[in-house]
């Protein structure tokens, strides 16, 4: 290979397969599906950042003419203490299930706590503001100093990170990797440096928001649309959030507008499941921007501490 060689393809303008159903408007993406007969979920969000759910009741919403389906955090398995492959890494199910819908305690500002289904979108959302949530209020933090303090309420009574076996912490894990002899190193440095970084909290900011399309069958088969970065991934959390076999979840990926790492887990997939399982209709639900900004993923608030021990370059 040298600089002079002919490629076939790099220096080249292939045609993007999917560029022609994109400029044309033919491609179909996750808010773009309908199937016949489908109602519409809104979803229920606390106004509280951290709170216990002491009732919901969702007589009023079921009353409604047109609601054929409403859900709480009960109609969800307890999350047990699995552990599932992810897109970018394993995760907890425990720590998976609160992003889908809270279970009894509130963790965050606009989770999930419960979901409504009805004919149409506008009836769907006024049946939900229909249900009352009756919460205890808790004390919030809201920054990483705070939330390490002593004195810092706790969201987890029942996590003990390695290295922090006494009582339960905020800390989510304690991780130790160490090669050499960093402390022999330091004491042979010509300098120490020493700087601490932070960095803010940041959405991928997708252009396009959540949305999918769920169908249960009369055997339990589920098919699912939905935009993904990974369409195995969301058919194993479904099944793992809602107790259905895997092997009856099918899901088609549509067309994505974007996700940069966001679109790697679920959000509205499980509840659109619930929900059509218990209306029997298939169930259409989209997040609106909003929605994405306060209950998807972004990147966390971050401070590394770090410490440099150089020495001279010596000839």
């Amino acid at each position: 290979m040298n600089a002079y060689q002919e490629f076939s393809i790099i220096g080249s303008r292939p045609v993007r397969p999917d560029g022609l159903d994109k400029v044309t408007g033919r491609a179909r993406y996750g808010a773009d599906l309908n199937m016949q007969g489908q109602i519409y979920g809104h979803i229920v969000r606390s106004p509280h950042a951290h709170a216990i759910i002491e009732s919901i009741d969702t007589s009023q919403a079921l009353a409604m003419e047109g609601v054929l389906a409403v859900m709480t955090g009960a109609d969800l398995p307890e999350p047990g203490d699995s552990v599932l492959g992810g897109g970018e890494g394993a995760i907890a199910l425990k720590d998976l299930s609160p992003m889908v819908m809270s279970q009894g305690k509130v963790l965050f500002h606009a989770q999930a706590v419960a979901a409504v289904a009805a004919t149409s979108p506008e009836l769907a959302a006024q049946a939900a503001a229909l249900v009352a949530v009756s919460y205890q209020v808790l004390p919030v933090v809201t920054n990483m100093e705070d939330a390490l303090s002593a004195d810092a309420p706790i969201l987890h009574e029942d996590r003990f990170p390695d290295g922090f076996p006494e009582e339960p912490t905020n800390l989510a894990a304690h991780i130790s990797l160490e090669v050499g002899e960093p402390d022999a190193a330091f004491e042979r440095a010509d300098v120490v440096i020493e700087q601490t970084y932070s960095v803010p909290m940041c959405h991928q900011g997708y252009i396009e928001p959540h949305a999918c399309v769920a169908r249960v069958d009369a055997a339990g088969q589920v098919d699912l649309w939905c935009s993904t970065q990974g369409h195995f991934v969301v058919a194993q959390f479904t099944a793992a959030l809602t107790g259905i076999d895997v092997g009856k979840v099918k899901v088609t990926a549509s067309e994505i507008g974007g996700g940069f790492g966001g679109k790697t887990t679920v959000y509205l997939e499980p509840l659109a499941v619930v929900l059509a399982q218990k209306s029997g209709r298939p169930v259409k639900m989209i997040m609106d921007r909003g929605d994405v900004f306060r209950v998807t993923g972004p990147r966390r608030v971050r401070k590394h501490a770090l410490n440099w021990a150089p020495r001279k370059m010596v000839n």
